[in-house]
């Protein structure tokens, strides 16, 4: 039963509060809470409760996402989006990982030029994806600013897996912003929607690839920018 408007029959926006400012005070590091919903999941089906697990924990991550809003007043509504990656469960779940997420975005977000830039691979990868078109592997890019960015992405996806593990938003927003001058050469040089179907598979593959390094993040797209 999840809450609606003023009904909230076993409290569970005061539990969500108190799993979130538990995972926010813990001592060393905490996982997401997707795990442990599962885990209950599997508690009742050994009792011969069938649930349907896949809402439930959509319901849990829309549950938190309200929460996080009245617990971080202080953080503006367009970061908190960008940073809460909504669409991804497990990103919403994990209120360590948010915390991280959010001052990497703020960050971030203070460069007009940067948020720009990052904005553009999520774009055409959306309408690419909206319109059905293939996207691939990063195999036929006959481009040397693409493959410039392919390696770009690729020296930096290892570190920043890393810097999220330690926490680090510092670290986070120094390596995507080494991401800026590769994205903006490709775009300048290079057109993405070609009539061959493996380059402009390959083309937009790289672009999600890129999109997916700049996630580590937030979304960008979300990031209003004033003027």
């Amino acid at each position: 039963l999840a809450p609606s408007g003023s009904s909230d029959p076993y409290g569970l926006r005061r539990a969500a509060t108190i799993l979130i400012e538990s995972a926010w005070g813990w001592p060393r590091t905490f996982p997401s809470f997707v795990a442990a919903m599962q885990a209950a999941n599997q508690g009742y089906t050994a009792q011969g409760m069938i649930l349907d697990g896949g809402q439930a924990l959509k319901l849990l991550a829309d549950l938190f996402a309200s929460r996080y809003e009245a617990l971080m007043p202080e953080v503006r509504h367009d970061i908190l989006e960008a940073a809460l990656l909504q669409e991804d469960t497990a990103a919403v779940l994990n209120p360590r990982a948010l915390k991280v997420r959010i001052a990497a975005v703020e960050q971030l977000g203070a460069d007009t030029a940067f948020v720009h830039t990052a904005t553009r691979p999520a774009n055409i990868v959306a309408a690419a994806e909206k319109k059905g078109v293939q996207i691939g592997e990063v195999a036929k890019l006959d481009s040397a600013e693409g493959e410039t960015l392919l390696k770009a992405v690729g020296e930096v996806e290892k570190p920043l897996s890393e810097a999220a593990k330690a926490a680090s938003p510092q670290e986070i927003a120094r390596l995507l912003q080494t991401l800026a001058s590769p994205i903006n050469a490709f775009f300048d040089s290079t057109m993405v929607m070609v009539e061959d179907e493996q380059v402009r598979s390959s083309r937009l593959g790289l672009l999600r690839k890129t999109n997916q390094a700049l996630r580590t993040a937030g979304d960008f797209t979300k990031i209003v920018i004033e003027g």
